[in-house]
């Protein structure tokens, strides 16, 4: 029911509805206890997506070249291609990655089945990208690399709904279009975090992205453009529970551009998405205190108390500064950050876009206003509900009058929405210039224009593959996991081993020992770790607790030269396994 062929809406949006009523499967099969069926399910509804079209030509009801997409086939296949070969050998890098995003993907694999484990850090985020890595690395095999090439299908696929824009082109208006377009998905993917790390907030905005365009452009609002439109925004709601905002975004869209004779798909697509994007997440967040207990005293709860407590542990000061810091950080032109610079260029252009249609009279102004008003609308309530998660989700340390974290990768979500709104916009109102020799030059221009705000806001050597990436944040380093890969023997299966860590601070940069401490809790699969640098046996600085759980531990796992194996046998048990590594 979902694909272009059935629904009237344009062949694009094929590849990210197939991901988001396979995930919706996944995520049913996991909430039932049989998460392996899910993957035939899924497979099952790959053939379908692929048949379907097929057999409806066969049957002579539509011809075979009208579901040949063409260069949307193309950039879909040369950017799938490209994802590959750029993953290959690609190590988990961010610290996010190993407390939550990668380990929950390992959980899922080596378990089949949603985690139940202590070693699961997060309990109440929705596995919704987790459940689509497990489908692909279940087909592919598991390992880090192919874990980063399934969630960039995600992206892939999101991406490809801007094309959808060229369908009624011809010509070479059409090539320069999808040469704009293919740029701009360029752009669009480096505005936050990269290929290589497992967070979401890119699929997210993407995904997000992909609704409100085809909210705007598709006219025939039939009950199965419900069901695609209702699958896309449950698939937004499950990727992150924050995508609530975007979902309700995009049911008042829904409405505002509906007409009387679409208000049945309005209200049905509204009521299927109201009960998928409510009901899943609950029924995974019951499940969760199921077995985790109250979710209000985890990491990340989201519960009034966990909410009020963090608030009224901060001083009125500490409020007041991180509010002050936090406007300033938006519309203090001497400190904003790159996402934000383009949020504001994003806006500019749009109202550039705006005065250019009224002046001219064209038959997009309305359209344009509307855009404007929505990015404006979307994203000032973005903003505020952000400030509303640095008083009330976060601790001090995190949210302070100095430091606010991950605030350019949360603003790069919007940021990625209101760019993808200009690009639209161009790409419509472009398409509507009565002077089409014209279209080229237009397209061109915009094409080099939007590249060049990449190129000097962001990094673009994603592009290059894993190796020739250039990591620019403190908290990126492969050094942990290259060292657990090469030395230690990865374990699947969660246990109740106990780990002594011991390694030399001399050998490692100075965040080693805070990335070391996630990165084993995952290769490892136990949380009965502990820590101690070398310094301190030589120093004679380890605590008695220290020396009593050596005593107990079943492993000690040492990082350093040499020296370690004599100087180790001093002091810990004959009978202790212990791993002695010379990096």
């Amino acid at each position: 029911m979902t694909t272009g062929h059935l629904s009237g809406h344009s062949k694009a949006f094929i590849p990210i509805s197939y991901i988001a009523c396979s995930t919706i499967v996944l995520f049913i099969a996991g909430l039932a206890g049989v998460l392996r069926a899910g993957v035939w399910a899924a497979g099952i509804l790959a053939a379908a997506f692929l048949i379907t079209p097929v057999i409806i030509a066969v049957k002579g009801k539509i011809e075979y070249k009208s579901f040949i997409p063409g260069t949307t086939l193309i950039f879909f296949i040369g950017t799938v291609i490209w994802l590959f070969l750029a993953t290959r050998d690609a190590a988990v890098i961010h610290t996010d990655d190993f407390s939550h995003w990668y380990k929950i993907c390992k959980i899922m694999h080596c378990e089949s089945a949603f985690p139940t484990t202590p070693d699961l850090a997060f309990p109440s985020y929705t596995p919704g990208t987790a459940v689509w890595i497990y489908f692909i690395t279940s087909l592919m095999g598991f390992s880090a690399d192919n874990c980063f090439f399934a969630q960039g299908l995600i992206n892939i696929c999101a991406l490809t709904s801007l094309f959808s824009l060229t369908d009624k082109m011809v010509g070479k208006t059409k090539i320069f279009a999808q040469l704009f377009l293919t740029t701009s998905a360029i752009t669009l993917c480096a505005v936050t975090e990269n290929t290589y790390v497992l967070l979401v907030d890119v699929p997210l905005g993407l995904t997000a992205c992909a609704a409100f365009i085809l909210i705007l452009s598709d006219t025939k609002r039939d009950m199965r453009f419900a069901v695609t439109l209702a699958s896309l925004l449950t698939l937004v709601m499950l990727i992150k529970a924050s995508g609530a905002l975007f979902v309700i975004a995009g049911i008042a869209l829904l409405f505002i551009t509906g007409r009387k004779s679409s208000l049945k798909t309005c209200i049905t697509a509204t009521a299927i998405t109201a009960a998928c994007a409510i009901a899943l997440p609950a029924l995974y967040l019951a499940r969760s205190k199921k077995y985790y207990g109250d979710l209000a005293n985890t990491q990340q709860g989201l519960s009034t108390a966990r909410f009020l407590s963090l608030y009224s542990s901060k001083s009125p000061e500490n409020i007041k500064d991180t509010v002050v810091f936090y406007l300033k950080s938006i519309f203090m032109t001497g400190m904003p950050s790159t996402q934000i610079i383009v949020i504001w260029i994003a806006l500019f252009g749009l109202f550039v876009i705006l005065m250019v249609s009224k002046h001219n009279k064209t038959v997009l102004y309305k359209e344009n206003k509307l855009v404007l008003i929505f990015s404006l609308v979307l994203l000032f309530v973005f903003w505020g509900a952000l400030l509303a998660t640095y008083l009330f989700s976060m601790e001090v340390r995190e949210a302070n009058g100095e430091f606010l974290a991950s605030f350019n990768r949360y603003n790069g979500t919007i940021a990625i929405i209101v760019l993808g709104m200009l690009v639209r916009q161009v790409t419509r109102n472009t398409e509507k210039m009565k002077n089409v020799s014209a279209h080229p030059a237009v397209y061109i221009t915009s094409a080099v224009t939007i590249f060049a705000v990449g190129i000097i806001f962001f990094n673009f050597t994603y592009l290059l593959g894993c190796r020739n990436y250039e990591c620019d944040e403190a908290y990126y380093t492969a050094g942990p996991w290259d060292v657990c890969m090469k030395y230690i023997p990865e374990i699947n299966e969660y246990n109740e081993c106990r780990y002594m860590v011991v390694y030399d601070e001399s050998v490692f940069e100075d965040d080693f020992r805070n990335k070391l401490e996630w990165m084993m809790v995952v290769h490892l699969r136990s949380i009965h770790m502990r820590f101690v640098g070398m310094d301190e046996f030589i120093n004679g600085e380890v605590s008695e607790d220290d020396w009593d759980y050596i005593g107990r531990c079943d492993y000690i796992v040492a990082f350093g030269d040499g020296q370690f194996e004599e100087l180790l046998k001093t002091y810990i048990s004959p009978d202790t396994h212990v791993y002695l590594n010379d990096v």
